[in-house]
């Protein structure tokens, strides 16, 4: 339900007419995400999975700025998964490795770049965590970003109708639904390991 929504929403559909190349990093994060569940829960094969995964997942690097945070991300998810599953922690490391080695063998030309501008590399993510900035603060930037999706959005023309939020109401419970049942299911020992922790994952999505 999310995915169609996202792939109809006004905001995407504006954005990308633009040519914005932020509409991207949603399509190739998902994609991303798709093939390293078809990895994690593969019978056969599960390494052919995992190297698409992570070719895709080091892929998203090359779409926007906000990107550089999903390796964190993963790595959390993976920390997680082997927390939960102690009974195959051997399988998951393996997995682990094929999986992050991929993704660092496609992010490798960008990780060079990085090193030798670690200025252009990092600069939007110091504008947006910066405690003190010019104009606004992290918190400062929490709080609208809160508002976006319910309340108020973006008032620039270029991103959005101005002030229109992120969500329509149905799209907003259904999003508070999906953190309800997350929470309940991440708690709960009968569901298998890989779900628990993609529940997990759901739930540190805001850490982007």
């Amino acid at each position: 339900a999310a995915g169609v929504m996202l792939a109809l929403s006004f905001p995407q559909i504006w954005l990308a007419r633009q040519a914005y190349r932020a509409v991207t990093l949603p399509f190739m994060q998902a994609l991303a995400l798709l093939l390293l569940w078809r990895g994690l829960t593969a019978r056969r094969r599960d390494w052919a999975w995992l190297l698409a995964a992570g070719i895709a997942a080091g892929g998203v690097l090359y779409t926007y700025m906000a990107s550089r945070l999903f390796p964190l991300w993963l790595a959390l998810g993976g920390l997680v998964l082997l927390l939960l599953d102690r009974g195959q922690r051997r399988k998951r490391l393996r997995q682990g490795a094929i999986f992050f080695g991929a993704l660092l063998l496609a992010a490798a030309p960008i990780g060079v770049f990085a090193l030798q501008h670690p200025d252009t590399f990092l600069d939007r993510l110091a504008e947006v965590t910066t405690f003190g900035a010019p104009g606004i603060d992290l918190g400062q930037s929490i709080l609208l970003h809160l508002k976006m999706f319910f309340i108020e959005g973006d008032p620039l023309l270029r991103y959005n109708v101005p002030g229109r939020p992120y969500f329509t109401l149905l799209e907003g419970l259904l999003l508070l639904l999906g953190i309800g049942v997350s929470l309940r299911r991440l708690g709960r020992r009968t569901e298998p390991a890989t779900e628990r922790a993609a529940y997990g994952m759901a739930l540190l999505s805001p850490l982007m």
